[in-house]
Order: C-alpha cells, then sequence, then structure tokens
C-alpha cells in the first residue's frame, strides 16, 4: 500500500509540474540539434500530455498494440513533419480536435475496435508531426533534432504505457480517467490558442 500512495504522490507532483499554459514550441529556433529535440516534447505540455494520453489508451489495448502502435506512431509522426513545407490546413487545429477525442476516449474508457482506434491514433501522429514539423526550422541540423524529438516521444508514449498498466494493476480507474480528463482539457487549451 505505501508503494501505491508513493506512486501516486509523485504522479500528482509530476503533473502539478506541467505548465497550466501550453507551451507549445519551445527552444524551437533556439539551437536546432539532437538535445534540443529531446527537451521539447518534455517542456511542450501539449506533447508531453498527448503522448501520456496516447500511452494510457494504448495500456487497455491489445498486446499486439502496445507493441507495435508507439513505433508506428513515431513513424507517421516524422512523416506528417516532413511534408510540413507542404499545405495541410488547420493542422494544429485538428492535432488539438484529436487530443481532446482521445483525452474523452480515455475518461469515458470508451472502448473502440483496433481499426477504428489504430485510425485516430494514426491521424494524431500525422496532424500533431506536421504542426510541429512546421515550427521546425531547416537546416543542418534538423535530423538531429528529429532524432531527439523521436527518441523523446518514445519515452512519453512508454511512460503513458506503464501508467496505464499501473493504474490498472492497482484499481485506480479514477486517476486513469483524470489524467485522460487532463489530456482533453490540453486538446482545448490548444484549440483556444489559435
Amino acid at each position: 500500500m505505501k508503494g501505491k500512495k508513493l506512486v501516486l504522490s509523485v504522479v500528482a507532483a509530476v503533473s502539478s509540474l506541467i505548465p497550466l499554459t501550453v507551451a507549445a514550441h519551445p527552444l524551437v529556433g533556439d539551437s536546432i540539434g539532437f538535445m534540443s529535440g529531446l527537451v521539447h516534447p518534455l517542456f511542450g505540455a501539449d506533447h508531453a500530455l498527448a503522448m501520456l494520453a496516447v500511452g494510457l489508451w494504448l495500456a487497455r489495448q491489445s498486446r499486439r498494440a502496445v507493441r507495435y502502435m508507439p513505433v508506428a506512431f513515431a513513424v507517421l509522426m516524422v512523416l506528417g513533419g516532413s511534408v510540413a513545407s507542404g499545405s495541410l490546413p488547420y493542422a494544429e487545429h485538428v492535432a488539438a480536435f484529436l487530443l481532446m477525442m482521445l483525452g474523452l476516449m480515455v475518461v469515458s474508457a470508451f472502448n473502440v475496435n483496433g481499426t477504428l482506434g489504430g485510425l485516430l491514433i494514426s491521424g494524431f501522429a500525422v496532424f500533431h508531426g506536421y504542426a510541429h514539423g512546421a515550427d521546425m526550422l531547416l537546416d543542418t541540423e534538423a535530423h538531429a533534432y528529429s532524432a531527439g524529438f523521436v527518441v523523446a516521444t518514445l519515452g512519453l508514449l512508454f511512460a503513458g504505457i506503464g501508467l496505464g498498466g499501473l493504474f490498472r494493476r492497482w484499481g485506480q480507474e479514477k486517476l486513469y480517467r483524470w489524467a485522460g480528463g487532463m489530456s482533453a482539457l490540453a486538446g482545448v487549451w490548444v484549440a483556444l490558442q489559435f
């Protein structure tokens, strides 16, 4: 029981550190490189909450989805970012809407079939990647920045999966849904920034 309380306290403390204002794109343009790409997702509340929400949702899916979707998500996010020089209207709006939908799916414990869930997550990955790619300065360090960004994204996805697994093991459905609610609110906040 002490272990559960300690982990719940840590989760609560970490969540309180997430800024209430969404700093969606810090460090872009400052020093583009691997380390900048690595820390960007951790300090952009929209990205951190989004990846944790994807991980939380995946924690309730099949083992196959848990095994393959994080890598598929990262690949689709990179593909979305790579076409950022093109025109994808309202990409940030769509990403914010999909974040709200994902958060609401977690809050309501709404189970969609694997195909529909996979399409939602895939769309979110592409639009989210596009939104971040459009803000990234393209120079000689863009590949290193992208690599750091992907590593941090995968870390956040797996952290969400791990938290979702712990919440389920400990019977903490309320905390699981609370995390989904925070993600949905982050989506609303991101949408209001445009």
